[in-house]
């Protein structure tokens, strides 16, 4: 029966890549693409090798060096506890 495994497999990867590269490969072309002037909409670039990636780089290094960082400590210590408390208080 190994046949018949590798043809439910092969189906598995296809919606997979289905279900989520082609959606998050059209977010990330969204995400990094340029802004219409005129309407101010996002205009998707859907080749990488053109992709703005300026403002992201500004964001990561404000996340790592700016204040940005203090926000993310906070939000995971704020996270890590409401999942604790979550788990103390369902699962006694």
């Amino acid at each position: 029966m190994p046949g018949a495994a590798s043809i439910l497999g092969i189906a598995g990867i296809g919606w997979t890549i289905a279900a989520v590269i082609v959606p998050l490969y059209a977010i990330l072309a969204i995400t990094f693409g340029h802004n219409d002037p005129i309407l101010l909409l996002a205009r998707p670039e859907w080749d990488p090798t053109s992709w703005r990636t300026t403002q992201f780089t500004a964001v990561l290094e404000d996340l790592f060096g700016g204040g940005l960082g203090q926000v993310w400590v906070r939000t995971t210590i704020f996270v890590v506890a409401a999942t604790t408390l979550c788990i103390l208080i369902g699962y006694p």
